[in-house]
């Protein structure tokens, strides 16, 4: 019976001391923001239950936890274990209280912790996170640069960052993030910067709330858990100036051209190639504005490529747009490249400034392989004089007379029709070069050739020294396209250059008989 007795007794203590939970943190007494490490641990097995730490969210943040179970054996005795390490970071200062836990009916006893606030040396804190705008007042789309830093002692365990939120406005991130160190007030931080260029796109005012930064701080021995904010910004947006268009608010504008073959020797035709770059400094890539280049009457101007595009720096963005254009001199003689301007608003000096690329004179050459124009000769009269001698006999110097005017006759005559066939081959000797290839043998490679050949008969034969003054609507729209196609690969109709030939041929007939006409009424015309 005793020895019953004693079992039962043995069997009570073995449970009473098996169901039991305990809870010990590494510090009773700590200072707001540090970190607390609290052992949650069980004397018997948990298999499938897990601890509920939603019964801390009152008073502290859970950083993180981790359960680990174990089973010894010593001399027999049988024991087993289930332990949870927790990482926790107190929200308010005075003596808080870490609640009892419960497993399988089983409860731990509270535990008290005292949190009192935080004591800096000389009021310095060891960390904190502030905000700045190089600009308090600007316009709609001007930069604002905006600047972050975190600053902290000791070492960083880890952290985030929460972006900040420009709500009404365009931003690009200039960096990143960079860390540098400085001294303040003879203490040494580490120092995180992140800095972004926004541009207000509504007038008013633009809030920027304050970020935020969480993280765990190693500081003097002991860990701690920080949150810090910034303070938010305010920015006075001013409305873009009435009758401004195009609207570009920008620190500094630069235009730059690159010529891409020489212009020293130009001729009728040919295909200057040209490079402008225009660089706009406060400003995104997105907020340029369309540039037209104007050739004036005696030039065209195609634009064979323009791109858009930015570099980001510590200072902002530069918006950088490219033109490459293809410009054809459509007159001989000097013809201007006329200047290049842009109306911008200096937000450094707050006012209007125009930025110009000069004008430029340029000397075209007649087209290569042209024919130059040939002055018909006039007739020249010759007079031959005779004297009268009296002493000789009469019938002599009447023969004599009459032998010379024979001569000078057939020498006239002679003359005459050596004219006529210089006249004859002239006239074909222009048709032949002038005449335009034939249309079915005509390759791609030969277009500009054709080209060119064109504008040397409409300059030769018709004085014609411009497209434009072409009176023939077709032969004009024929033209251009064909030009289109040379210098900006646009596409050319299948009958374009048959429809060239057939006008450029029809008054090329009429336009000769005319001149081979005129040019025979000046040989016979009477002196």
């Amino acid at each position: 019976m005793q020895i019953c007795l004693l079992g039962v007794l043995c069997l009570a203590a073995n449970s009473a001391i098996a169901d039991s939970i305990s809870v010990k943190a590494d510090r009773d007494k700590v200072e707001l923001s540090d970190i607390i490490t609290v052992i949650v641990e069980t004397d018997f097995q948990i298999a499938n239950a897990s601890l509920d730490t939603s019964i801390l969210q009152d008073q502290f943040d859970v950083l993180s936890r981790q359960q680990s179970n174990q089973i010894q054996i010593i001399n027999g005795d049988f024991s087993s274990t289930t332990r949870w390490q927790l990482r926790l970071v107190a929200k308010q200062t005075g003596k808080l209280m870490i609640p009892p836990f419960e497993l399988k009916g089983v409860k731990s006893k509270p535990y008290p912790i005292e949190v009192t606030k935080p004591s800096y040396k000389a009021g310095v804190k060891p960390y904190f996170l502030e905000a700045k705008t190089d600009l308090s007042e600007v316009f709609v789309q001007q930069q604002v640069i905006y600047t972050l830093r975190f600053y902290q002692q000791g070492t960083l365990l880890n952290g985030n960052i929460r972006p900040p939120n420009f709500a009404n406005a365009q931003s690009e991130t200039l960096k990143e993030q960079s860390v540098y160190g400085k001294t303040i007030n003879g203490q040494a931080y580490t120092v995180y910067e992140w800095r972004y260029a926004l541009f207000p796109q509504q007038s008013g005012v633009l809030t920027i709330p304050g970020p935020m930064f969480t993280g765990m701080l190693s500081l003097g021995g002991r860990q701690k858990g920080i949150q810090a904010s910034a303070e938010a910004i305010k920015i006075k947006v001013l409305p873009i100036p009435q009758n401004t268009p195009p609207w570009l608010p920008a620190r500094q504008v630069r235009i730059d051209q690159n010529w891409l073959n020489s212009v020293d020797q130009v001729h009728l035709g040919d295909s200057i190639g040209r490079e402008i770059t225009i660089r706009v400094e406060g400003l995104k890539s997105t907020q340029l504005p369309k540039i037209n280049i104007d050739g004036g009457k005696d030039l065209k101007v195609y634009i064979d490529s323009e791109q858009d595009g930015q570099q980001l720096n510590s200072n902002g963005v530069t918006a950088i747009k490219t033109l490459k254009l293809a410009l054809v001199p459509t007159a001989t003689g000097t013809i201007t490249v006329p200047k290049i301007s842009i109306r911008w608003w200096n937000t450094e000096s707050q006012h209007f400034q125009v930025t110009e690329l000069a004008a430029q004179n340029i000397e075209v050459l007649a087209a290569l392989n042209s024919i130059a124009p040939t002055t018909p000769i006039d007739g020249q009269t010759t007079t031959v004089v005779s004297e009268h001698n009296s002493d000789s006999g009469y019938w002599f110097y009447i023969s004599l007379i009459m032998v010379v005017l024979w001569l000078s006759t057939l020498f006239w005559v002679y003359r005459l029709q050596q004219r006529l066939n210089a006249l004859k081959t002239l006239s074909t000797s222009i048709q032949a070069h002038t005449t335009l290839p034939e249309v079915k043998a005509l390759p791609v490679e030969s277009l500009p050739q054709f080209y060119h050949q064109t504008l040397q008969k409409l300059r030769l034969e018709q004085h014609i020294e411009s497209l434009h003054d072409i009176e023939n609507p077709l032969l004009q729209e024929q033209l251009l396209a064909l030009e289109k196609h040379l210098y900006q690969n646009a596409e050319l109709a299948d009958d374009c250059i048959a429809s060239i030939q057939k006008e450029m041929n029809a008054f090329n007939k009429t336009d000769h008989s005319a001149k081979t006409d005129s040019a025979l009424t000046a040989l016979y015309r009477p002196k």
